[in-house]
């Protein structure tokens, strides 16, 4: 059964599950047009969904609004704006957040005029599975509840993405970065069945990837909550369970109606896994009947990945050999379990030994044999003649083979430690506050790892790719403004240049690679972001953006490329915002019509509010601060233990406090650097060695002390002054040679005299002018704004 012929069959049940008797009859004779064979199919389906009352069915294409449609109502905070689609019971709606938190989700409402008692709880069944899952790679339920007439539903993540399948081979990933995807997808199911629940209609158009390349697992419609000790309640042949799942991606057991268990979304994985490898179905379907769907999904054993038309040569041996497994005919012959199937790949990832064990060649050979022993023998006689002969001549040459594949063996070994640490410990680690120092000595040692092999190599693109990866990795630890760093930002120059004449050596050796291209001009915008010479910034800005906006013109449907053209914009902004301030913001307005990244999003929204208080708007400040404060809150909520975004956090909460000082209220301005103080103070603690979280603790701190000032509050101002000084002078001696540091103390320093100036009198606030006038000297820094004040203050005195 080809899968056009399915998808017809599957609209006309849907149309005629809804119809009554008399309408459905005239439907079904129009609908199948004299294909007696079709309408035998569609009756029997139909049928089956009346015994059955199948209510969780697969979505289908909108159609034109009905008398229960809620576009354009609201439910709740939200505002149903566009219907995505129905199934039989349910109606999907595109909709909008709109009290204080903004967000676009989708909200599954029941039909109205499905009441029943048994649909209700079918309903309730699919909500309650999804409340069950809390997993980044499966599409989260937000919210439920019950409309004011009464029916329920629930909203859920709105996933932006494209099928598995086309999103492989429209971005042409290779065998291993689809394996990689495919792991995530095993996660998100192992965890739906750590609690208890099969999804059982796998799908590549149930799985989302995002433009972040993540994936997404949707659709749990049909899903069931697995009990052990229970019986499965399981379908007949024509259940309407088993039928209206897609036929291309079933399992024996569901077309059977057997028992369901974990090893049905097992085996749909499998035909998932068959088809990203091979770019064709496992199951060969010749025509439309049942008798057919059996044959193919029950009896006939599926092609080998490696011999289907066009495979690669890499599908041979350890992939053949998972695929195959998982598409066990028999439940008990596949993986135990979705992690053990993730694990074979990730072993073939690896280069392990895989778990499963194939039909091996010496196997059929022992069966040819035993059925043809004269010709065996007589086969035998000769082959070892001939050995005997070869021996002598390629013992040599087998010695210096062996030699030569021990070293690269050597050589690939410490290859994929070093990027291991790189790519997939640091990653880890990085998340963690506390730990930057380590990851500074972590990425040292690797690179000095790839360095080495680089240079025994020779011309080798992919390891000069991972040596450029690595080197930025190294200088964002060292000194890369927006992470957690060591305060080296000279040393992160240096090591972005490196990385920078890196990727122009790759994409010397393929200029039209798209990935290589990318790569370059995103180097190219890192160095941008750290060089100190605004001329030569600008001159990196421009080589990027016409690097990328040539990609972009010959890949329009690459997500990425609108992401990377969103940071130019955000870059360009960034280097004009003082001298064009209107034209800043506009670029900024671009770069947040591309972002995709809630990050991003949230610290556009920061810099935009930043200029709009310089221009005096305070008001539209406010806004793109609660916006941004908003997104950054939501993102902790969901990742706890994120330390980047809580100090994102911690931005947001100090410079929407900082608009709130400008505009004269200090006691609000103080409430938010509180907020943000806390969140400084845990990170820094946590890692002495993070300059910004040290350095960004020391900022809120004398930002509070000038509010507090500003309010009248003595008490609290005198306790804020002492820890601010403690903590600018500390910065500054555990980071010698700072000038950001130092530059952070005098603030101190001149904020504490302004503070103690305007609680006690100008006795007392020249003491700390004269401090910072005598720490300035030192560092060589004008004081011409400090001599000004402590004259004032003599002549106050």
């Amino acid at each position: 059964m080809n899968p056009e012929r399915w998808q017809r069959i599957k609209e006309i049940v849907y149309e005629a599950v809804e119809l009554g008797e008399r309408e459905r009859q005239a439907y079904l004779e129009q609908a199948c047009n004299g294909d007696t064979t079709l309408r035998r199919e569609v009756e029997t389906l139909v049928a089956a969904s009346d015994q059955a009352g199948a209510f969780l069915d697969p979505v289908v294409p909108a159609r034109a609004p009905a008398d229960d449609d809620l576009a354009g109502s609201t439910i709740g905070p939200y505002r149903l704006t566009v219907e995505m689609g129905r199934g039989g019971m349910g109606i999907v709606y595109r909709a909008v957040r709109e009290d204080e938190y903004r967000q676009i989700v989708a909200v599954k409402v029941v039909k109205r005029g499905m009441n029943a008692s048994e649909m209700l709880v079918r309903f309730r069944h699919e909500r309650q599975i999804l409340a069950l899952l809390n997993h980044p790679n499966i599409a989260r339920m937000l919210d439920g509840g019950t409309t004011p007439d009464g029916r329920p539903y629930f909203v859920m993540e709105l996933v932006a993405g494209r099928p598995i399948d086309a999103y492989c081979d429209e971005n042409q990933l290779g065998i291993k970065e689809r394996l990689r995807l495919f792991v995530k997808v095993c996660a998100a199911v192992a965890h739906a069945h750590r609690h208890l629940v099969i999804h059982r209609d796998l799908k590549p158009a149930n799985i989302l990837i995002t433009s972040e390349g993540e994936p997404k697992l949707l659709d749990f419609g049909i899903a069931k909550v697995f009990t052990p000790d229970q019986p499965d309640g399981g379908s007949t042949l024509t259940s309407a369970w088993v039928r209206l799942l897609t036929p291309d991606y079933a399992s024996p057991e569901q077309v059977l109606g057997e028992r369901i268990t974990t090893a049905t979304d097992v085996y749909s994985l499998g035909a998932v896994l068959y088809e990203l490898l091979t770019g064709t179905k496992v199951h060969r379907l010749v025509n439309t009947s049942l008798t057919e769907l059996e044959r193919a999904v029950c009896v006939a054993d599926p092609v080998k990945p490696s011999e289907t038309a066009g495979a690669k040569r890499e599908l041979r041996g350890d992939l053949d050999t998972i695929v195959l497994k998982a598409l066990q005919k028999q439940a008990e012959r596949r993986y135990l379990h979705v992690e053990q199937f993730a694990e074979d790949v990730e072993r073939y990832l690896e280069g392990q030994p895989v778990l499963a064990r194939p039909d091996t060649i010496c196997y059929r050979a022992g069966k040819f044999c035993r059925r043809n022993k004269a010709v065996t023998a007589a086969a035998a006689v000769v082959l070892l003649t001939l050995i005997a002969g070869v021996i002598g001549v390629s013992w040599q040459a087998r010695v210096a083979r062996r030699e030569r594949a021990i070293a690269e063996r050597r050589f690939n070994d410490v290859r994929m430690l070093a990027g291991s640490m790189i790519f997939e410990v640091d990653r880890e680690i990085s998340r963690v506050a506390g730990a930057t120092k380590a990851r500074e000595l972590l990425l040292t040692r690797s690179l000095e790892y790839l360095d080495r092999l680089s240079q025994d190599a020779g011309n080798n693109p992919e390891l000069a790719r991972e040596l450029a990866a690595a080197y930025e990795k190294v200088a964002g630890v060292r000194g890369m403004g927006g992470i957690a760093n060591l305060g080296l930002p000279e040393m992160a120059v240096e090591n972005t240049r490196k990385a920078l004449t890196l990727r122009e050596q790759v994409l010397a050796s393929s200029p039209s690679s798209l990935d290589f291209r990318i790569e370059l001009a995103n180097t190219a915008q890192r160095l941008a972001g750290i060089t100190k010479d605004p001329s030569k910034a600008s001159l990196l800005i421009q080589r990027a953006r016409g690097i990328l906006e040539e990609a972009a013109r010959q890949n329009p449907a690459d997500q990425r490329l609108r992401n990377y053209l969103g940071n130019l914009h955000f870059q360009s902004a960034g280097l004009i915002q003082e001298a064009k301030p209107q034209e800043a913001i506009a670029e900024f307005r671009l770069a947040l019509a591309l972002f995709q990244d809630p990050s991003d999003i949230s610290l556009t929204h920061k810099r935009i509010g930043a200029l709009l208080v310089i221009a005096g708007d305070v008001d539209r400040s406010l806004e793109e601060y609660r916006a941004a404060v908003a997104i950054d809150e939501e993102m902790v909520r969901r990742y706890p233990d994120d330390a980047r975004l809580k100090m994102n956090l911690s931005f947001g909460y100090s410079d929407w406090g900082y608009v709130l000082y400008q505009s004269r209220r200090p006691k609000e301005a103080i409430e938010k650097y509180r907020l943000a103080e806390a969140i400084r103070a845990q990170q820094a603690a946590a890692d002495p060695r993070d300059y910004r979280a040290r350095r960004s603790l020391v900022s809120i701190t004398w930002r509070l002390l000038g509010a507090q000032a500003a309010a009248g509050n003595r008490a609290a101002a005198q306790l804020t002054l002492r820890n601010a000084v403690r903590l600018g002078e500390a910065l500054v001696q555990d980071f010698p040679g700072n000038s950001d540091a130092a530059n952070e103390l005098m603030s101190v320093y001149l904020t504490a005299g302004d503070a103690t100036r305007d609680l006690e009198g100008c006795v007392q606030g020249r003491f700390w002018y004269e401090k910072l006038r005598k720490y300035a000297m030192a560092q060589k820094v004008p004081v011409t704004t400090v001599d000004a004040r402590i004259a004032n203050c003599r002549s106050a005195h």
